[in-house]
């Protein structure tokens, strides 16, 4: 009986930890998609601008951020079957404007 006992805490103990885990990446991913929506428009406004280096660093910073969180989305699918955030990495990589016209041609078909 006490074997079976703590089987049961253990599975439990182990079930929070998922879900700890998959939250943490939840909010990985999350915040990674904020920044690139913030560095998206960031860059798209500095285009305008004659500042090459800053829409590199913007640009540069963006990929980053958006690769950290496809490997949050990653993580969560890998650990509980589903992406929480955005998705894949074409979602995640691609631009937004790729993105767009890739769900408007699935939702067609």
């Amino acid at each position: 009986m006490k074997v079976t006992s703590i089987m049961a805490e253990n599975d439990s103990k182990h079930v929070a930890q998922v879900k700890a885990a998959d939250h943490l990446f939840t909010e990985i991913a999350y915040s990674a998609h904020q920044i690139d929506r913030l560095f998206y428009h960031s860059v798209s406004e500095a285009a305008d601008d004659a500042d090459e280096k800053l829409n590199t660093l913007l640009n540069t910073v963006r990929e980053l951020v958006t690769r950290m969180g496809w490997m949050a989305d990653l993580g969560s699918k890998k650990l509980t079957g589903c992406e929480n955030i955005k998705g894949d990495a074409e979602q995640w990589l691609m631009s937004p404007a790729y993105v767009n016209e890739l769900e408007a041609s699935e939702s067609i078909s």
